[in-house]
């Protein structure tokens, strides 16, 4: 079997595992804490924000994560 075919079988083997994992996790307890988490933490950030100054706030957060993922690739592609 050439290289091109064996890392296109493992590949798709790769998925069938992700996949039944996927089906497997999904609506667990685990899963819905982790909803309950999030849904708590946005409804007091949008009860303590200001209001006025949402955009920045927005746009700040949006900043600090792109410059995160940059980071992580860069970190990534390094070998870190």
């Amino acid at each position: 079997m050439d290289a091109p075919t064996m890392i296109h079988s493992l590949r798709l083997q790769l998925l069938d595992l992700l996949y039944s994992q996927w089906k497997e996790n999904l609506f667990s307890a685990q899963w819905w804490f982790i909803v309950a988490v999030m849904t708590v933490a946005y409804t007091l950030w949008w009860k303590y924000v200001e209001k006025r100054r949402l955009l920045e706030i927005l746009l700040f957060g949006c900043f600090i994560a792109v410059s995160r993922t940059v980071m992580e690739d860069a970190g990534v592609s390094a070998g870190f």
